[in-house]
């Protein structure tokens, strides 16, 4: 076992209520602003496809991956070769900004806090702000 797979901490987020809420509250200002400016009103679908849109993914998006202070694994992806850390990925309030590259690649996740386990989030904030 290599010193890496050692510090190796596993992150499961569940659904969280904060992007619920970015969610809702994106369509509330939609809706706020074709209800102000009437000439908007042939977009006035917009916000039930926000809606519905932003819905689903939510109920979809519950990030996976393993990490350590070097790398980044998907979890479930059959792929071996690990990911590493970008010098992009940002710590929030409320959330963390993963920002993952390998040749080339980029992936991108966003992580709330009450997505994951607290002591989950809090290593992956720490590991992130070692970045920086």
């Amino acid at each position: 076992m290599s010193s890496s797979s050692a510090l190796k901490h596993k992150l499961q987020a569940r659904r969280s209520l904060s992007y619920l809420a970015l969610v809702l509250l994106s369509t509330l200002v939609m809706l706020a602003a074709i209800r102000q400016h009437w000439q908007l009103l042939s977009i006035s679908t917009l916000p039930l496809i926000n809606l519905i849109f932003g819905l689903q993914h939510w109920w979809r998006y519950r990030p996976q991956f393993s990490f350590s202070a070097e790398q980044l694994w998907l979890v479930d992806s059959g792929e071996q070769a690990p990911w590493l850390w970008s010098q992009r990925s940002r710590v929030g309030l409320g959330f963390c900004l993963v920002v993952a590259q390998r040749q080339g690649e980029r992936r991108y996740w966003l992580v709330f806090a009450d997505s994951a386990e607290d002591s989950d989030y809090r290593r992956l904030c720490a590991v992130i702000n070692l970045l920086a």
